[in-house]
């Protein structure tokens, strides 16, 4: 019985000694005038609640899991004045940490090149766990409903991220760059397999360059009801990943000289493209380019519920260019033409090599009046 007695009381001591340490800690306050001081003076578990205005700062997250509150995008304003990323992330023990509603613009990148201090990267948001000994896949962030605008880089200009799971929620990305024919100017991605990272009801805008987002290795990806629109990139999404989801998203009214989505999957995993919207676009080659493992090896896009309608593409470059296996069901495919007017009646183009591949279609509505109806596309 008295060893029961103690066990409960040491339980409670604990609970009590943890609801302590998680505390809320305001910026700004005589304690913590500025959002770098607070993080300094927090503890994991901690709460940062930030007023509305404009902080012109540079973060460096310390090795802590922290959640840093803002009173919204548009409200609280971290401006990195042009002298470094707005904010930096490092170290693993960050792990399980949370930014929520604020803008971050301004930015200029932390100079770092694979390890080297030679070009700034990630104007906004700078991920790099590069230069951190332990085992990759330990560092796990959260951006919710965040606004990354105005900021430049070398490389990564809204986002830097590399060897970490990052989770974007209801964020809004706006008009970033980078220097003239480099990739990223929305988000440059080096993370591996087995890391992911995933895009949720985020919107990408107005931004020109290489790509907007750029992944050259394959970590899995997540693309959750996303809008792309109105940019001017040479390609939107030029994506090398492992396990690679599309589901909901919408991309409209971007003018590229490349195409809109161009995805290539290394490893046996799923590749999925389902209820998206490709509506509108004018491009100077392809509009959507998939390239699933070969059929060899197992890989299968599959391409459901999906619309490509109303855009044009380079000449003799037909709208949906596929590589490896494909099952496609339920998708309306109409209108879309060359530059010099042409319109598709067959959307599909097999590069020469693909021969053997499976390629399954069902119930997919063509050009109106063109009877479309694929039965073998070789």
């Amino acid at each position: 019985m008295k060893n029961r007695i103690m066990f409960v009381l040491v339980l409670v001591l604990l609970s009590s000694s943890l609801a302590v340490a998680q505390t809320t800690l305001q910026v700004p306050s005589v304690s913590f005038p500025t959002i770098q001081s607070a993080l300094n003076g927090a503890v994991s578990g901690d709460t940062i609640s930030v007023a509305s205005g404009t902080y012109v700062e540079n973060l460096i997250w310390p090795g802590k899991s922290l959640q840093l509150v803002g009173a919204g995008a548009g409200a609280s304003v971290i401006d990195g004045n042009q002298a470094g990323s707005c904010v930096s992330f490092t170290l693993d023990t960050s792990t399980g940490s949370l930014m929520d509603g604020f803008t971050l613009t301004n930015g200029s990148g932390t100079p770092d090149f694979f390890g080297l201090s030679l070009f700034p990267m990630g104007g906004g948001i700078h991920i790099n766990r590069q230069t951190v000994s332990s085992p990759a896949l330990l560092l796990s962030l959260t951006f919710r409903n965040c606004e990354i605008t105005g900021n430049n880089a070398f490389q990564g200009g809204g986002v830097l991220l590399r060897f970490a799971d990052a989770r974007f929620e209801g964020c809004v990305f706006t008009s970033n760059s980078v220097t003239a024919g480099v990739d990223g100017s929305a988000a440059f991605i080096q993370s591996q397999q087995g890391n992911l990272i995933t895009f949720e009801q985020c919107v990408f805008k107005q931004h020109a360059g290489k790509s907007v987002i750029r992944s050259p290795w394959s970590p899995d990806f997540e693309f959750l009801r996303c809008d792309f629109s109105l940019n001017t990139a040479d390609t939107v999404l030029h994506i090398d990943g492992g396990a690679m989801t599309f589901s909901g998203d919408r991309f409209s009214q971007n003018v590229t000289a490349g195409g809109i989505l161009w995805a290539t999957q290394t490893g046996i995993l799923p590749f999925v493209v389902e209820s998206c919207e490709f509506i509108d676009n004018s491009v100077g080659g392809i509009v959507v380019g998939l390239l699933p493992t070969p059929l060899s090896l197992g890989g299968v896009v599959i391409m459901s519920n999906t619309s490509v309608l109303r855009n044009t593409s380079g000449i003799n470059n037909k709208p949906i260019e596929l590589w490896g296996g494909a099952l496609i069901s339920d998708c309306i495919i109409r209108g879309n033409r060359d530059t010099n007017g042409t319109v598709f009646t067959n959307p599909f183009s097999l590069p020469s090599g693909t021969s053997g591949m499976n390629y399954q279609y069902s119930n997919i509505k063509g050009q109106a009046g063109s009877g479309f109806a694929v039965v073998d596309v070789n």
